[in-house]
């Protein structure tokens, strides 16, 4: 059997775990053995549903099937602010293995400020098709939502990091507070999966039925969205108010 089809028979027997519980405190990491793994991460959880497409998802706070999950200040009660590079050993998914160091891959999460109307709860990439496959966005606010429109900051750091905008998406029907929907599918070429890279998925603008609009601050979200390290959140350790977007 092809190398890389054993890869891949091996990470979706593994994801057959994941279909039933998140795995908490991971992100979804694409990197050389040409599928898609669960990798360390706080405040996120990852799913992957086959060797080409995997779910990043806000972590849930009880955790489920006896993960504990991240505690509410490392992300869970509200989303993460930044994307923080990978500090942990990269394993196929739902497989644990105390040898191997891989270097880590792309990997891609959604973020939010506290105070964001609007914010994605999960993005699925899919690297065979090419996609954003699916993303879900919840109304956080309390106002009904008539338009949307959603974004990704990738790079290696605040210095590369790059700005992307999907089209405004309007919503005839309105969308509820606390209710959610589904973004259609964007384009997302393979080409964007380089090694060490990041991409951190959130809302841009949210237009409101009484006429009014929000802007997320664009300059602030490249700054602050992907840290060279952790250093950032060491910092804030005991320090409850989180600084957001």
């Amino acid at each position: 059997m092809p190398m890389r089809m054993f890869v891949c028979v091996v990470l979706l027997l593994g994801a057959c775990t994941l279909l039933n519980a998140q795995c908490q405190d991971q992100t979804c990491n694409w990197g050389g053995q040409g599928c898609f793994v669960c990798n360390g991460s706080s405040g996120f959880g990852c799913m992957a549903s086959s060797c080409t497409s995997c779910t990043t998802t806000k972590c849930t706070s009880g955790g489920g099937s006896g993960d504990k999950g991240p505690a509410p200040t490392q992300g869970c009660e509200n989303l993460m602010d930044n994307l923080l590079t990978m500090k942990l050993r990269m394993v196929p998914a739902g497989m644990k293995d105390e040898h191997s160091q891989v270097q880590p891959g792309f990997t891609f999460a959604p973020i939010a400020g506290k105070d964001d109307p609007a914010i994605l709860t999960a993005v699925t990439l899919n690297h065979k098709d090419g996609l954003v496959e699916r993303a879900t966005l919840m109304n956080s606010g309390d106002r009904v939502i008539s338009a949307y429109q959603i974004a990704w900051v990738i790079g290696t750091s605040p210095e590369d990091a790059k700005i992307t905008l999907a089209p405004v998406f309007p919503v005839p029907q309105g969308l509820a507070a606390k209710a959610t929907l589904t973004v259609p599918a964007q384009p997302f070429p393979p080409s964007l999966y380089k090694l060490g890279s990041r991409a951190a998925f959130f809302v841009a603008n949210v237009q409101f039925a009484d006429g009014s609009s929000w802007n997320a601050d664009l300059k602030r979200v490249k700054e602050n969205a992907l840290p060279v390290d952790d250093s950032v959140n060491e910092n804030k350790k005991g320090d409850p108010a989180t600084k957001r977007l």
